[in-house]
């Protein structure tokens, strides 16, 4: 694998982690923020997932417009 394959591989890892990092946070809270927050970790899970791909992508062409140059 080559330092850009690999550098594009770490950036998408990257997204992964944030991605992974938001569920594992857990913070003390009423059951009313507990709702809320709960709704928005779902909004952010949806938005990763439907975005996921994309950014991916975004990150690809940006490296390969970098190695054409």
């Amino acid at each position: 694998m080559t330092d850009d394959n690999k550098e594009i591989l770490e950036r998408v890892k990257n997204l992964v982690s944030e991605k992974k990092l938001i569920k594992k946070k857990k913070v003390k809270t009423t059951s009313e923020d507990s709702f809320n927050d709960q709704i928005f970790h779902k909004e952010i899970k949806e938005w990763i997932d439907e975005n996921a791909e994309r950014i991916a992508k975004e990150i690809i062409n940006d490296n390969l417009k970098k190695i054409l140059k």
